[in-house]
């Protein structure tokens, strides 16, 4: 699913991440631990095709993220520190937006909207603003927005960051789900 040989990434002199070596198999949940500045987002920002990397590879789901981006980006599903949210749509509305950009067919994606949102315990929710949610439903509602596509490869930054003890035990619980299947 993920596979990484030398990976590396430079800004000019300064060197971010060096020779990152891994091999993730699907159903392996995999956490990147370190200090602030250790490089683990600009790690994750070249799995998804968004940097490239100075050095070394990586593939995800078998492509290169360099030489198959797009496709590369359309295989993974992120979260990360800032959702950018549209505070002034609904939550429905927001992940309708999202399943159109992602070319969802109109006839899954409304089904697919309807499940996640009663997965996350977000149904009753989803007609408000997204302005008024608190700090943890918006970060489960972008993590929705991140599993919409149904994509084979999820890079969560602090999925459960903001969340009280019961949403964090139900993203916790669905990443499990998600993990057997």
């Amino acid at each position: 699913m993920i596979e990484t040989k030398n990976l590396t990434k430079r800004f000019d002199t300064f060197l971010v991440v060096h020779d990152v070596n891994l091999s993730v198999e699907p159903g392996m949940l995999l956490a990147l631990l370190g200090l602030n500045g250790a490089g683990k987002t600009t790690t994750v920002r070249m799995l998804c095709s968004i940097l490239q990397p100075s050095s070394g590879s990586a593939r995800i789901a078998g492509f290169d993220v360099v030489t198959e981006a797009a496709v590369v980006r359309s295989q993974v599903g992120m979260l990360t520190e800032h959702h950018g949210l549209y505070l002034r749509s609904n939550g429905r509305e927001y992940l309708r937006f999202f399943g159109e950009l992602y070319a969802i067919p109109e006839y899954v994606l409304a089904d697919r909207v309807e499940i996640l949102l009663e997965k996350f315990r977000m149904a009753a929710a989803a007609s408000q603003r997204i302005g008024e949610y608190s700090k943890g439903m918006r970060q489960k509602l972008a993590l929705i927005r991140s599993m919409l596509h149904d994509p084979p490869v999820l890079l969560l930054d602090e999925p459960t960051s903001a969340m009280d003890p019961q949403s964090a035990r139900i993203v916790r619980d669905a990443l499990q789900d998600l993990r057997k299947n």
